[in-house]
């Protein structure tokens, strides 16, 4: 008799998430990134915005509490809007403002 992981096929568990590290390092550098999808949902960690993008060639993900930061669930909902009709994705750059972090043009004039 087979056993359960002889025929057992692991779901693709998709790309790999930024980690808090690289992400502070995106944030120090100003790394712009194009946000290629956009989905808003229920996680172990409460409702959050999982985006996926592309960082060296490599699709990757990031994780972004919903409901903590309006500027930054304003524009991923119209990011998530934006793509559905179509559009070519954004690019954009992370920005910490005191303990938030926020997504910025990256075209856009220094304050």
């Amino acid at each position: 008799m087979a056993g359960f992981f002889d025929t057992y096929v692991q779901a693709p568990t998709g790309s790999a998430f930024v980690g808090k590290e690289e992400k502070e390092e995106m944030i120090a550098s100003a790394y712009p990134f194009p946000i290629l999808k956009v989905v808003k949902g229920q996680t172990q960690y409460g409702e959050r915005y999982i985006i996926t993008t592309e960082i060296e060639g490599e699709e990757r993900s990031l994780g972004f509490g919903a409901g903590t930061v309006f500027s930054r669930d304003r524009l991923l909902d119209n990011v998530a809007e934006w793509l559905e009709a179509g559009n070519p994705p954004p690019t954009v750059v992370m920005k910490r403002i005191k303990r938030s972090i926020v997504l910025e043009n990256p075209n856009a004039e220094a304050e």
